[in-house]
C-alpha cells in the first residue's frame, strides 16, 4: 500500500534530481535522499528539503521520518494535516504528531469560521529607535546590539546574532555569537520588562536572544506565549514544531557526546605544518591536549618525555618512517600499550599490512574527514580499553 494524499497547492517542479528516471532505487537511494531532505532543511532550504523527501517518499512510502520532517517544513495547514495524517498511518502512537494535527485542526476550524486562512510570515525582531538620525528604509536594528543591518538579514553582523526565525539551524547552533553581549542584552531586557505585559516583538526578541544563547526551553516559553496570541499563525506553530524536533535531536547528541572521552593528551606527529595544524584545531575543540613533532624522531622524544593517551603517526617522513617509530614504541616496555593510528597519503593494501606487523592500532588515509579522525579516536580512546600506564 502507497500513502497518498492531494496537496493543497500545485507543488514546483522538483529541481534537485538525484536518480535517472530509469534507475531502479534501492534502500541505500533512500538513505541519500532521506539524509539530504534532512540536510536541507535543517538549513532553512525548504524547497530542497521538500523535493528530496518527497522523491524519498516514492521509494519508502512507509517512511514515519520523512513523512514528519515535511510536516515540518509545509506552509500550508491543508498539506501539514495530509504529512500527519500520513505519519499517524504509520504510527498511530506518535505523541507529536497526534497533538500538532490536534493544534492544527483546530487552527483551520477557526480559520474556515472566519473564511480566512492566516498564512502571514513571522515579523523580524524589533529595530531599535534611534532618536539622533533617522534610519535607512531598507534597515532594522539588532535586538540585542542596535547595529543597523540590511531589512531581512539572518545575522547581526556585529555581535553575530541571529535576528530571525527563518533558519533555524542556525538559530539552534550558531557558534559565532557573541554570548557574552547578548546575555547581558536578554537579562536586561528581562529585568526592565513588565514580564506580564511583553508584547509581540519583546516576547520574539526575549524567544530569539535565549535561542541565541541555547537556553532552549525558555526560548521555546516565549516563542509559545507569541502563539497563544496569534493561534491563527500556522507557520509559526510549523516553526515552534521542527525547533522541538531539532532540539531533541541536540540533546541527544549532547547525551552522547558526554560518554565520549575527554581531556587525554594526543601526540601528532606529522612532517606537514599544515596536518599538524588541522589536528591539533579538531582534537582541542574536542576537549583534548594536543602536542606535535614534526618527525619521527621527535616524536620518539615526546613521548619518552611526557608519555601521551594516544599518537597519530604519519607514515612517510623524514629521518625515521613512521613504521619504525611504530616498532620503536612498541618496543618501549613504558609506551608499548599506548594507541597507535597510522596516517597515510594513500588508501594502499600493503601500507596496512605493514603497519599492522609494526604493531599500529589503527590507519587513517589522507585526506581524511573530521568524521573519520573522531571515528579513530574514539574507537582507541574508549573507556574499557586499557590505558597506557603513566
Amino acid at each position: 500500500m502507497r500513502l497518498e494524499f492531494e496537496p493543497a497547492v500545485t507543488a514546483p517542479p522538483l529541481r534537485p534530481v538525484l536518480f535517472n528516471e530509469n534507475d531502479v532505487l534501492t534502500s541505500d537511494d533512500f538513505q541519500k535522499l532521506l539524509q539530504k531532505g534532512i540536510a536541507a532543511a535543517k538549513n532553512g532550504e525548504r524547497d530542497e528539503a521538500r523535493d528530496f523527501l518527497m522523491q524519498a517518499t516514492e521509494i519508502d512510502s512507509f517512511s514515519e521520518d520523512a513523512w514528519m520532517w515535511l510536516a515540518s517544513i509545509s506552509d500550508y495547514p491543508e498539506e501539514l494535516v495530509a504529512f500527519l495524517n500520513n505519519v499517524l498511518t504509520i504510527n498511530p502512537s506518535n505523541d507529536r504528531a497526534i497533538k500538532w494535527l490536534a493544534e492544527t485542526e483546530t487552527l483551520l476550524a477557526k480559520s474556515n469560521e472566519a473564511n480566512v486562512v492566516t498564512l502571514e510570515p513571522l515579523y523580524s525582531p524589533p529595530a531599535l529607535e534611534v532618536a539622533s538620525q533617522p534610519r535607512p528604509v531598507n534597515c532594522s536594528a539588532c535586538p540585542f546590539c542596535a547595529e543597523d543591518n540590511d531589512a531581512g538579514a539572518i545575522q547581526c553582523r556585529s555581535c553575530r546574532a541571529v535576528i530571525s526565525l527563518s533558519d533555524i539551524e542556525e538559530l539552534l547552533s550558531n557558534p559565532h555569537a557573541d554570548r557574552a553581549r547578548i546575555y547581558e542584552s536578554v537579562t536586561e531586557m528581562e529585568s526592565e520588562w513588565d514580564l506580564n505585559e511583553l508584547n509581540e516583538k519583546e516576547l520574539t526578541s526575549l524567544g530569539i536572544g535565549h535561542l541565541n544563547l541555547r537556553n532552549f526551553e525558555e526560548g521555546l516559553k516565549y516563542l509559545h506565549e507569541l502563539l497563544s496570541r496569534d493561534t491563527n499563525n500556522v507557520i509559526l506553530s510549523g516553526q515552534l514544531n521542527s525547533m522541538a524536533i531539532r532540539i531533541d535531536e541536540i540533546h541527544r547528541q549532547d547525551e552522547i557526546d558526554e560518554t565520549k572521552p575527554k581531556g587525554k593528551t594526543i601526540l601528532v606527529v606529522d612532517d606537514s605544518a599544515t596536518v599538524r595544524k588541522l589536528l591539533t584545531s579538531k582534537l582541542e575543540k574536542s576537549g583534548h591536549n594536543v602536542v606535535c613533532a614534526v618527525d619521527g624522531v621527535d616524536g620518539l622524544a615526546k613521548i619518552a618525555e611526557i608519555l601521551p593517551d594516544m599518537v597519530f603517526l604519519d607514515i612517510s617522513m623524514p629521518r625515521m618512517d613512521g613504521y619504525e617509530v611504530c616498532k620503536e614504541i612498541r618496543a618501549n616496555p613504558v609506551a608499548k600499550n599506548l594507541p597507535v593510528v597510522m596516517i597515510s597519503g594513500k588508501d594502499g593494501f600493503f601500507d596496512k599490512v605493514r603497519g599492522k606487523m609494526a604493531g599500529a592500532s589503527g590507519y587513517v588515509t589522507k585526506p581524511f574527514g573530521p568524521d573519520a579522525l573522531m571515528k579513530a579516536l574514539e574507537t582507541h580512546l574508549a573507556a574499557e580499553q586499557p590505558a597506557a600506564e603513566h
